[in-house]
């Protein structure tokens, strides 16, 4: 077994690069959501694009991709590595490949599995602060949710519900600018709490698409968690779609896997599928 606890990107990079040329066949990823979008994004390129097995040991604040690979709280780096010696226990996810203009070549593309924007920016530095108190994972998540929710029923749309000026454009269509409240993708299948943004649970991109201010908030809310598909709901400026591609300008900043990075003119892509170890 080769162990690497990096504290710096630059570190992580290089003992990446040292697994990649001691060929290792198990890459196991002990975290989070964003200790894992950190591994992938830089293990693409040190691995070449061909990376090995993946496993994930969940002891992150928040652990979404661990609810929807159906991994146990207190699953080991044993319990992985055994579970790893079956072909039963394995799943394929795709991730999601963001980049930006002005990254430069030595930029990776970065690489996760939950991106939002628009309110959800709001909602994540909220679950930060939930995390400060104790208040983690899937009880986190909820707190991001209800405190976004308020803010937006109580703020008007002179708060959080007045959203941003965004122009978005799906599978190289012509753009479509307009005020957005909030923008989610993912390629994850199951979520916290059963939640189900993006209607009945299939693999692939998925995103949804909100209109500012949003209308018929509260109602809008209960069906779309709850994976509803009310023929009101478009209507009201709430859009599913599951694009491959998907061009977004004007952002102040978005979220990949809990980080808030900066915004501008970002391209989301369905990448390649990597294959993970599950119980």
């Amino acid at each position: 077994m080769i162990h690497a606890a990096p504290d710096t990107p630059e570190a992580l990079a290089r003992a990446l690069e040292a697994m990649a040329e001691a060929k290792v066949d198990l890459l196991i990823v002990d975290g989070g959501d964003g200790t894992l979008r950190d591994v992938v994004t830089r293990a693409w390129p040190a691995f070449e694009g061909r990376l090995p097995l993946l496993a994930v040991v969940p002891h992150g604040k928040t652990n979404v991709l661990a609810r929807d690979l159906g991994l146990p709280a207190r699953w080991s780096v044993e319990a992985a590595m055994a579970a790893a010696r079956s072909l039963a226990n394995r799943t394929s996810r795709p991730m999601l490949e963001v980049t930006r203009d002005g990254d430069g070549d030595n930029v990776p593309a970065l690489r996760g599995f939950v991106f939002g924007t628009g309110a959800y920016v709001g909602a994540t530095r909220m679950a930060t602060g939930a995390h400060r108190i104790g208040i983690i994972d899937s009880l986190a998540v909820g707190a991001a949710l209800i405190g976004a929710v308020f803010s937006t029923a109580f703020g008007g749309a002179q708060g959080v519900g007045a959203g941003e000026r965004l122009a978005l454009a799906l599978d190289g269509s012509a753009s479509e600018t307009r005020q957005r409240f909030l923008i989610l993708a993912s390629t994850l299948e199951r979520f916290p709490l059963k939640f189900r943004p993006f209607g009945r649970p299939r693999p692939g991109l998925k995103l949804l698409d909100v209109d500012a201010p949003p209308r018929r908030l509260i109602p809008a809310l209960v069906a779309i968690l709850a994976g509803g598909e009310p023929i009101w709901l478009e209507r009201a400026g709430y859009r599913r779609h599951t694009p491959q591609a998907v061009s977004l300008h004007g952002l102040e900043a978005f979220v990949l896997d809990g980080e808030v990075y900066p915004g501008g003119h970002v391209t989301m892509r369905q990448g390649p599928a990597f294959t993970f170890v599950t119980a």
